[in-house]
This record gives structure tokens, C-alpha cells and sequence, in this order.
């Protein structure tokens, strides 16, 4: 008789492996939960930058089913955060945590040379940087970090480092001034392209050039100090106050005078500064008389003679102005009419044609071709005009238009002075370009007219003594 074998329930074998699998797994799952619940709120603090250093490693060693293995990797990426954070807020890591407490956490003992309160926070710097292309490093982050050279905290090209140019503005404007006052220029473009050649020169040339050119201009500084200190001794002034009697511009024009002296060998440093002092002294006393001409009464006005004797005293100051190269100084006190605090006058109140006849002689060849010209009663604008023209031949800088017309006009009725003017405007080029002749020529006939104290001090009936 045959037995049969009853074949096993297959659904009761997975049953069985199936529980015995759950059991296994289920506790390993909850491990691993646990674990990942550990470590993502670690993460999350981590991010939230709610965690230091040794906190976060602490709570890295607590989290569930830590190893060994396990802390260490979390030591190394404590470090990598850190150094990421100071980075990213500019090198200047202790707005969020302490150095103190970055330097006592543990596993950082190697990290004593990173100089956090040194790293300058540019956050400019720090974005040109990350702009940079990198070269790749086998090196470590933590090692690559730190080996990076830090930012500059100097700019090499700031002004206060980089060498001052031997050619100040000083030296340009002594070259200017020299360029006038040796007569190698008579307009400004001229004496500016002087002192541009005198600056690539000096820049340019040898030091021991460089050294003479130096010493020179020392000499000039030299005769200045002498001057001034002459000039203080015969005033019995100091500094400022010697500004009273003789104004600062004028002053300045003949400390040039005494330079050039000493520059072309006419004389020492202390023979100039004397010498100079001395006329400069003489222009204070020569003002003060022209003040007294200028307040004389009413008697010295009206008299033909006193007023003779008043104009050639002007003209004699006026001659003493112009050989100290100021002629417009005293030009101007010729034509100021004010008063003082005390009801004084403090100039001539000429007009500007009254001003010019006695501050600006006419010259040999210019008094000549004066003396020489008939105006024609026919035709006076025409023949006015044809004397204009033959002017150009002779006129100098030291000549005056406003003068030579007040002149001619006093020589000859016939003087067209609005033909006179019209031509000088109309031929500017004839002339060259003089400054002080251009702005007799803009303001024109309005100038050339007298005014009342014009008439109190030329004489009326006879040719005045100023007209040559």
C-alpha cells in the first residue's frame, strides 16, 4: 500500500520567514530612523548657524549609533564649515562665534596659525577673488585654505606711496616767471612752453644737472630772503605791515628785478637785495608824494605854473614805476578816485587818456612820426587812418594808444580819434598782442575823453609839459 507524503503548506514557510525577516528588520529600522532624525537636526542647527564648532562635534558624537569613524569624519567637516563661513562673511569669523571658542575646540589644534582677527573684511577684495579662476589643487581644503596668500592691506599705488615728482608747482611757476623776467617771453603761451622745456629737461637730465639747477634756483630763494629782510630794516617794518607802503605784487616784481641781476652777473645776492630794497623804498616815498599832489588845495590846482610843477612830479615817479617794470601799478593809482576813511584821496581820479599821457612816454620813432603828420581838414578820417597805418611801423609795447592820441589830438584838431580807434579794431593783427594795448583799444574813445580833473592838472592855454 503506497503512503503519501503531504506536501508542506508553502504559504505557511513565507509566513514563517516573513516574521522572522520583521523581527530582524524592524529594530534595525528604528535604528536607522533614529539615527537619521539625529543627524538631520543636526544638519538643520548646523545651517541655522545656531551651533559652534565644539557644539556641533558634541552633538555629532551624541547622535545615535555614532563610531569612532564616524566622529572624526565630523571633526574634518567642522573644520571645512568654519573656514566656509569665514570666507563667505569676508575672513572676519567672531560676528557669530568667538576665536577663543574656535581655538579650544576639539581636533582644531593644527589650525593656531589661521590669524582670523588679521583677514580683512573687503568684501569687494573677496568678490574679485571668487571671480578669479582657480588653478586645481591636490591639496586638502582645510591645506589649499591656508596657504592662499592674504589680502593686500596696503595698495602699493596709493599716492602716499608713490615717489613725489621733482617738478612741483613751485618750479612751473618760477619758470614762468623767469621766462618773463629774462625776457624769453612776452605773453603767457610763450612763457608756458618755456617752463613745459624747462620741466623735461629737469626731469630728464642727470642728477648733477639736476643738482645745478637746484643750486640756482636756491640762489633766487636767497635774494628773496635778503630782500625782504632789507626791506624790513629801512622800513622798520616786519611782514605784513611793510604790504602798507609798498603793496605785495609790487613787491614781487622787484624781487624779479634783483634775480635777473644776480642770474645775468650784474651782482652778488647781497648787492641785488640792497640795491633793490633801496628802490623799493624810494617807490613808498614817491607814492606818498604823489598822495600830496593828489590832496593839494585849491591854489595849486588853478595856478598854470603849480600845475606844471605837479605834472613833471608825476612824470619823474611815474619814470621810477616804470624802471621797476610796475608801470601799471602806478598807472592805476593815476586813475583811482576814492577816498580814505579820513576823506583823503587815495589816487589822481584821471581818466584813463590822462592816465597814459603821463605814465607811458611816447618813443623816439613814435614821437617823430607824431611831430611829423599833418592831419588833412578835407578829409581828416582818411588821413587819421593813413597815420594809424604808418603807426604799426613804430609802435612798441612801451607806447600807449590812448596816449599817442591825446597827444595828437592836442598837436592837431583835425585828429579823427573815432577813425582813430575804428582802425586800430579793424587791424588788430597789425600790432601784436599786447594785453594792456588790446584793452586800450576795446574801451576806445570812451578813454580818451578828459574828465574835470584831467582839466585841474593839465595846463589849458599851453602844450602840456607831458605831451613832449
Amino acid at each position: 500500500m503506497a503512503n503519501y507524503v503531504k506536501k508542506a503548506n508553502i504559504f505557511g514557510r513565507i509566513g514563517e520567514n516573513l516574521g522572522k525577516g520583521l523581527a530582524e528588520q524592524i529594530p534595525k529600522e528604528v535604528e536607522h530612523q533614529r539615527r537619521k532624525s539625529d543627524l538631520q537636526g543636526l544638519a538643520n542647527d548646523s545651517d541655522k548657524g545656531n551651533l559652534s564648532p565644539a557644539q556641533f562635534l558634541a552633538r555629532a558624537a551624541g547622535a545615535y549609533g555614532s563610531t569612532p569613524q564616524t566622529i572624526q569624519s565630523f571633526g574634518e567637516l567642522a573644520k571645512q564649515q568654519q573656514l566656509r563661513k569665514a570666507y563667505k562673511r569676508g575672513g572676519v569669523p567672531g560676528q557669530e562665534y568667538q576665536q577663543a571658542n574656535i581655538e579650544s575646540s576639539p581636533n582644531f589644534s593644527n589650525l593656531e596659525s589661521v590669524k582670523f582677527a588679521q583677514m580683512p573684511g573687503q568684501i569687494e577684495r573677496n568678490s574679485q577673488q571668487q571671480n578669479q579662476q582657480t588653478i586645481p589643487s591636490n591639496q586638502t581644503r582645510e591645506k589649499e585654505a591656508l596657504s592662499n596668500p592674504g589680502a593686500a592691506s596696503e595698495n602699493p599705488l596709493n599716492e602716499k606711496f608713490i615717489p613725489t615728482s621733482p617738478w612741483n608747482s613751485q618750479r612751473d611757476e618760477q619758470a614762468i616767471n623767469e621766462a618773463f623776467d629774462r625776457g624769453l617771453a612776452t605773453n603767457f603761451p610763450e612763457a608756458r612752453a618755456y617752463a613745459d622745456k624747462q620741466k623735461e629737461l629737469y626731469q630728464n637730465a642727470p642728477e648733477e644737472y639736476r643738482k645745478q639747477l637746484d643750486y640756482k634756483k636756491g640762489v633766487d630763494q636767497e635774494v628773496d630772503n635778503l630782500f625782504d629782510k632789507q626791506l624790513e630794516t629801512r622800513l622798520q617794518k616786519e611782514g605784513k605791515e611793510t604790504f602798507s607802503d609798498i603793496p605785495g605784487d609790487l613787491q614781487l616784481k622787484i624781487k624779479k628785478k634783483a634775480r635777473n641781476s644776480v642770474a645775468t652777473g650784474k651782482m652778488t645776492p647781497q648787492q641785488a637785495a640792497e640795491y633793490y630794497s633801496t628802490k623799493a623804498l624810494d617807490l613808498a616815498k614817491s607814492k606818498g608824494q604823489a598822495l600830496k599832489i593828489a590832496n593839494r588845495d585849491l591854489f595849486d590846482r588853478l595856478l598854470p605854473h603849480k600845475k606844471e610843477e605837479s605834472l613833471k612830479n608825476l612824470q619823474q615817479i611815474a619814470e621810477k614805476y616804470t624802471d621797476m617794470g610796475a608801470d601799471e601799478d602806478f598807472y592805476n593809482f593815476l586813475t583811482t578816485d576814492k577816498l580814505s576813511e579820513d576823506g583823503k584821496q587815495e589816487g589822481m581820479g584821471l581818466s584813463p587818456g590822462g592816465a597814459a599821457i603821463i605814465q607811458y612816454k611816447r618813443t623816439p620813432k613814435v614821437k617823430s612820426l607824431i611831430k611829423n603828420t599833418k592831419i588833412s581838414s578835407e578829409n581828416p578820417s582818411k588821413s587819421t587812418r593813413n597815420f594809424t597805418q604808418n603807426l604799426f611801423k613804430e609802435i612798441t609795447p612801451n607806447d600807449s594808444f590812448l596816449a599817442i592820441a591825446r597827444q595828437m589830438k592836442q598837436q592837431d584838431p583835425n585828429f579823427d580819434e573815432y577813425a582813430f580807434f575804428d582802425y586800430l579794431r579793424e587791424n588788430k593783427g597789425q600790432y601784436g598782442s599786447i594785453d594792456r594795448l588790446d584793452r586800450e583799444v576795446v574801451n576806445g574813445v570812451s578813454d580818451f575823453f578828459p574828465n574835470w580833473r584831467d582839466i585841474g592838472l593839465f595846463p589849458a592855454l599851453s602844450k602840456s609839459v607831458a605831451n613832449d
